[in-house]
């Protein structure tokens, strides 16, 4: 049967939540959910109290150019009212999909990042509990270069449509700390008494001394780029 087809720029969507696995979007997207203005997409029997992560755009889209009615109509289903957010940390990490979110009129992006040098420990001690060779990889993570390719696509507009976060400030259960990426998507801040948790704060399955023991047999070459991606970071925030 012929499916009518959607262009992106039907697609109503206020904010897209990416950046790194383990850097604080679950926490992001699930404490903005709590808020009256706000509502998160969740598929039909989702019932976790975590935020779930966006599909539309990768497993449901595959390869097509655009959507159809039917993708798109069960897309936003799974919305309430207010201000509509979805989050996959993994976007970032999948150019082939910039150029599509560009064209969604009025949707903004906010890209949490971390410490370069806990991620890199993370996924190696990830690695070590697979039982997998801990030097299998030998780059570190280049967040900065990510982020820099998206700023490319986004072009003029990413002083308006984008907003570069580090994940400490997800640490704070200070309500103020949210007030700033509310502000960006449109909303009012948090009460004073709101309670914000931080999630999956267990995942990384990291301590001080791990992270130490992991990063003293970091090969030269993802020490480079670990270093580099430090300063690029640093320099993006401020921007």
């Amino acid at each position: 049967h012929f499916q009518p087809l959607v262009p992106w720029n039907e697609i109503k969507v206020d904010m897209l939540i990416m950046g790194v696995s383990g850097c604080g979007t679950t926490s992001l997207a699930s404490n903005l959910e709590s808020h009256p203005q706000v509502t998160v997409q969740r598929y039909p029997g989702w019932d976790d109290d975590e935020a779930p992560e966006d599909e539309f755009f990768s497993l449901r889209l595959g390869r097509r150019l655009l959507p159809t009615k039917r993708m798109v109509e069960e897309f936003e289903g799974g919305f309430g009212s207010g201000l509509r957010v979805i989050k996959n940390p993994m976007y970032l990490d999948m150019p082939w999909l910039h150029s599509i979110f560009v064209r969604i009129p009025g949707l903004k992006f906010a890209i949490l990042v971390c410490d370069p040098w806990w991620l890199f420990a993370r996924e190696r001690v990830l690695l070590m509990e697979k039982d997998e060779d801990i030097y299998q990889v030998q780059e570190g993570r280049r967040q900065a270069l990510q982020v820099r390719q998206f700023l490319s696509v986004l072009g003029p507009e990413h002083g308006k449509r984008l907003r570069l976060m580090h994940t400490e400030i997800l640490a704070s259960p200070n309500p103020s700390c949210y007030a700033p990426v509310l502000h960006f998507l449109g909303a009012s801040s948090f009460s004073d008494r709101q309670v914000l948790p931080r999630w999956n704060v267990n995942n990384s399955g990291l301590s001080r001394e791990q992270v130490a023991w992991v990063c003293a047999m970091v090969p030269q070459g993802a020490a480079r780029d670990i270093q580099e991606d430090y300063g690029d970071l640093q320099r993006l925030l401020v921007e």
